[in-house]
């Protein structure tokens, strides 16, 4: 169960490498994999109940290098917690993970005043976010992270040329056997939340499942697989 807090602080954090260079696909790949650890421990849970993850490319025009990083978007209680919390994991991992300094901000949301609201249908598009990172991370397992990003690249392109595919029938079977954030969290309600908002792709800005093919079936330039 995903509760969306109705005062957060939201902020960025952007991760390579230890040498902070621009990461390839597999050298993304790892870094998440290294990150896994950090969110599983209780003190960030508690103090960043919702969480996402994607890959982002620093663009030149912005300040960038062209690089890729992995993008921590965060939602905190807590946000100086937040913050010591992962300072701490990095420097305990130093050999592995780095901070990307790019651009990065906390800013105070509420919930209940629409002016601040961080996007448009705030609640149900964060809980997707936050609903496909923790199946996403569940799919990093070697033995299963190539035909996770497959299938997932493949529904993608399909939404794109128009075609109708039920993310259900495509989807269910396979994250029952390799999810357990899908097997033993989400509720029937919130599976049937998740097959509507995959087949939610009004526009390439408000397309829910492009957020999900950016963490999971992505080359470093920024195509998918």
């Amino acid at each position: 169960m995903i509760n969306i807090p109705t005062e957060y602080w939201y902020g960025i954090k952007y991760f390579r490498g230890s040498s902070l260079r621009p990461l390839t696909t597999v050298d993304y790949f790892k870094c998440l994999i290294d990150l896994k650890p950090l969110f599983t421990q209780s003190d960030f849970n508690n103090s960043t109940p919702v969480f996402y993850l994607n890959m982002r490319t620093h663009e030149m025009k912005d300040g960038g290098d062209n690089g890729n990083s992995v993008r921590l978007c965060y939602f905190s209680v807590n946000p100086k917690s937040t913050e010591d919390i992962v300072e701490c994991f990095i420097k305990n991992n130093q050999d592995k993970i780095g901070i990307y300094t790019f651009q990065g901000d906390i800013k105070k949301v509420d919930n209940r005043d629409p002016k601040s609201s961080y996007l448009i249908d705030e609640p149900r598009f964060i809980k997707f976010l936050a609903v496909y990172t923790q199946i996403g991370l569940d799919l990093l397992a070697p033995t299963v992270l190539l035909s996770s990003r497959l299938i997932i690249s493949q529904y993608m392109k399909a939404l794109r040329t128009g075609l109708i595919i039920n993310p259900r029938a495509l989807f269910e079977d396979f994250l029952n056997q390799r999810s357990v954030f899908f097997r033993n969290i989400l509720n029937e309600k919130e599976r049937d939340q998740l097959w509507d908002d995959l087949r939610n792709c009004q526009s390439s800005e408000r397309c829910f499942p492009h957020f999900l093919a950016n963490m999971m079936a992505v080359y470093d330039d920024g195509r998918l697989l």
